[in-house]
């Protein structure tokens, strides 16, 4: 099997990439100088307008490929556009000529040899290609197979297909794994990471092994990725973006540093986008301070990193493997009394509603979820049709 759970051949400084915003080749280079050295990718986002933007993507294979960072690309590709299209229509090869398309331009500019991240998180229910609708994830499957066979008969093709999943399980998608369209299509096993935790947890040692144990979590993707002797990736990774994170936390920032060392990692991107969970701005000083000693331009040894346990201690009411109580003998009379009636339809009562009010909260989790991961992706289309304007502005002047 060619997978292997260490890697010493690089640290994890120098597999580090970013997203920056959408061709953001001036923010890319001051990111750059941030750290103190070069980035080893750079994640970017086609948009999803309709199917002219996925096949033939002008403004950002045009920018990227007049950049320094034309080889480094990871190229986040939608599988259908925001008003049209299906996974089963997908699956059936009715789109291919779109991805055909898209290769074409891609090695015509020079970029025959970039990342391609299709169809990713689809075990969330944010995007139009969720596996969670009927057949979903064979639906799924199929189509990647038929988009990257399309993509790679285009002559000069050398394309890398990572297969990217989201942290956690959102909504009624449980199983990524049905998803998978198989080693022979997929190159890179990869998962986005935030240091979120729903329900929100203060304690950073109990939402970082929530990050890890979850279903479709760390220990999930990188158990997966071995077992299909993948490397693995994380395209996107960063601080909480909203309530439900950890704030400036340090702690992450070292835990993420041990998983990257310590396993077969070919590229990982911080997040340095969005306001709440950036480095760079001084909102987060002490998660940025460690982050610049342990993946900064003169950070090379993976094994520096800290196993300093967080300040808060983990709470043990997190556990939920408490032995169920025995019950209590029944009483030598044959027929419950009266009040003893009416006590068990109380607690009955009491059970269905303590239930109900569960099954509530994980619904607004989930909506919540779904929100969050909402304003992420308008926030990088509003961002890039905002550069777009720009660039035609100047060029028509």
């Amino acid at each position: 099997m060619a997978g292997a759970t260490t890697a010493t051949a690089a640290s994890p400084a120098e597999t580090l990439g970013v997203y920056r915003g959408a061709s953001a080749v001036p923010a890319i280079a001051e990111y750059e100088r941030w750290r103190g050295g070069p980035v080893h990718r750079v994640l970017d986002f086609l948009a999803d307008d309709d199917w002219s933007k996925i096949a033939t993507p002008y403004w950002w294979v045009g920018n990227w490929s007049a950049s320094p960072y034309r080889d480094r690309l990871v190229y986040s590709v939608p599988m259908l556009p925001r008003n049209e299209g299906s996974l089963a229509e997908g699956a059936t090869g009715a789109y291919d000529r779109h991805f055909e398309s898209l290769a074409r331009m891609l090695v015509d500019n020079g970029q025959g040899s970039v990342t391609i991240r299709l169809g990713w998180e689809m075990n969330g229910n944010w995007y139009r290609w969720s596996i969670g609708v009927p057949n979903g994830p064979g639906d799924y499957a199929a189509y990647w197979r038929n988009a990257v066979s399309a993509m790679r008969a285009v002559p000069g093709a050398n394309f890398t297909f990572d297969w990217c999943t989201n942290n956690g399980n959102a909504g009624a998608v449980t199983d990524a794994a049905a998803a998978y369209p198989g080693d022979d299509y997929v190159d890179l096993i990869s998962q986005d990471i935030y240091d979120q935790s729903y329900p929100a947890l203060a304690d950073h040692a109990a939402r970082w092994r929530t990050i890890r144990e979850r279903t479709n979590g760390l220990n999930w993707v990188l158990s997966f990725a071995r077992s299909h002797g993948k490397r693995v990736a994380f395209p996107e990774w960063g601080l909480g973006y909203d309530d439900h994170g950890g704030g400036d936390d340090p702690y992450f920032i070292e835990r993420m540093h041990e998983v990257i060392a310590g396993n077969d990692v070919a590229y990982h991107d911080q997040w340095e986008y969005t306001e709440v969970p950036r480095l760079m701005t001084g909102r987060n000083p002490a998660a940025a301070e460690r982050f610049l000693q342990l993946f900064g331009g003169g950070a090379t040894a993976p094994t520096t990193t800290t196993t300093t346990p967080t300040t808060t201690t983990t709470p043990t009411t997190t556990t939920t493997t408490q032995p169920t109580p025995a019950a209590a003998p029944r009483p030598s009379s044959s027929k419950p009394t009266k009040k003893a009636r009416a006590a068990k339809a109380k607690a009955k009562a009491k059970a269905k509603a303590k239930a109900k009010a569960k099954k509530l909260k994980q619904r607004r989790m989930a909506a919540r979820r779904r929100a969050a991961a909402r304003r992420r992706a308008a926030a990088a289309r509003q961002h890039a049709a905002a550069v777009r304007r720009a660039g035609l502005r100047s060029r028509r002047q």
